[in-house]
C-alpha cells in the first residue's frame, strides 16, 4: 500500500472506490448521520453531516444559529482489527451576529487540528507499554514513525502510579530520552515487584539523584543496579540497611566476559584454535543434540 500523507487523501483517491452495505460495524455518533460505508483491506470509511441546527461561539459564548459555510474534515476515529475506521464528516460554520467571528462545530474528541481522535492516540500510546519498537506500532496504526513519536513526546508521564513509600525492592538503570546541556543520560525509578516507574530524573549526576532520593522510600529492602561505582555509592549512602544487587543483565554479561577469558586462554595454551565449538559452550545443555553432549 502506498504511504498517502494524510487520511483524506487516502479517502478520497483510494477508500472511496469501495463502497458497501455489508460492513461489519455500525457507527452512531451524537449528531452525525452516516450517509454512506466503504470497506477495502485496510480501512473501513464513513460519510457523515452534522444534524446539528446550532452551536455556542468560541469567540463569545453566544449560540448562535446563522450558517456561514460547510466544512469537509477527515478523521481517523478508531481502530478495528487490523483496519483503521475514518470518518469523513461535513461539519457547518456558523456565524456570529454579536462578534461577527466564525465558530466550526465540534462534533468530534480532537484536539487542534489533529487529524485524528484523542481515543485512537491514547489507544496507539498505550501500545508502546509492550515491548515493542516505534516503526512496528506505526505500522498497526498506519501512522509514520515520526507521527507516533511526536504523539509520545507529547505525553506527560504520571509519576503517581506508585507509592514510594511501599516499595521493597527498588530497580535503577539510566537511560537516554534527550540529551540536555549538563546532562547525556536520564535516571529512572522502578519497582522491581510491579515494574512500574516511579520517577525519571532528568540526569544521573551522584549529588542530583542523591538529593531527589534520600528519604524518599521507607521499606527498602534491595536495590537493583548496573556495576556503575557511582551507583554503589548513591545506594550505600542513602539506605545502608538495602542490600546492593548486580541486575540479571550485567551478571549474565560479567559471566560471559569471563568465561570467553578463560575459554581463549585454556585454547592458546593447548594450541587450539580458539573459534573451535565455542556455540555448543554458551548453549543451555537442555538444547543440544547427543552428539554436543558428548
Amino acid at each position: 500500500m502506498r504511504n498517502y500523507n494524510t487520511a483524506k487523501t487516502y479517502f478520497e483517491t483510494v477508500l472511496s472506490k469501495f463502497p458497501t452495505e455489508k460492513c461489519e460495524i455500525n457507527l452512531n455518533l451524537n449528531q452525525i448521520e452516516i450517509t454512506a460505508t466503504y470497506e477495502d483491506e485496510n480501512y473501513i470509511g464513513f460519510d457523515g453531516k452534522s444534524t446539528s441546527t446550532e452551536g455556542g461561539c468560541k469567540h463569545c459564548g453566544q449560540v448562535i444559529s446563522m450558517i456561514k459555510d460547510y466544512k469537509t474534515t477527515c478523521t481517523t476515529i478508531s481502530k478495528y482489527n487490523s483496519k483503521n475506521i475514518l470518518l469523513r464528516l461535513t461539519k457547518t460554520m456558523y456565524y456570529c451576529p454579536d462578534c461577527h467571528r466564525s465558530t466550526t462545530e465540534k462534533l468530534l474528541d480532537v484536539s487542534g487540528n489533529q487529524q485524528k481522535t484523542n481515543g485512537f492516540i491514547t489507544n496507539m500510546i498505550s501500545c508502546l507499554k509492550e515491548t515493542t519498537s516505534y516503526s512496528m506500532i506505526a505500522r498497526m496504526h498506519k501512522v509514520s514513525t515520526s507521527n507516533l513519536i511526536r504523539h509520545f513526546d507529547k505525553v506527560e508521564l504520571r509519576e503517581a502510579q506508585v507509592n514510594p513509600r511501599n516499595v521493597r525492592n527498588l530497580s535503577v538503570d539510566e537511560v537516554r530520552f534527550i540529551k540536555l546541556e549538563n546532562a547525556n543520560y536520564q535516571f529512572v525509578l522502578m519497582d522491581g515487584d510491579s515494574r512500574k516507574i516511579i520517577a525519571i530524573l532528568e540526569t544521573r549526576q551522584q549529588s542530583f539523584v542523591k538529593e531527589h532520593i534520600s528519604g524518599m522510600f521507607e521499606s527498602l529492602e534491595t536495590i537493583s543496579q548496573d556495576l556503575w561505582a557511582p551507583y554503589r555509592s548513591i545506594a550505600r549512602s542513602c539506605y545502608p540497611g538495602a542490600k546492593v544487587i548486580a541486575d540479571p543483565f550485567h551478571g549474565v554479561k560479567q559471566f560471559m566476559w569471563a568465561f570467553s577469558q578463560t575459554r581463549t586462554a585454556l585454547a592458546k595454551e593447548q594450541g587450539v584454535k580458539t573459534n573451535r565449538h565455542w556455540k555448543l559452550l554458551t548453549k543451555r545443555y537442555s538444547n543440544l543434540d547427543e552428539r554436543g553432549k558428548e
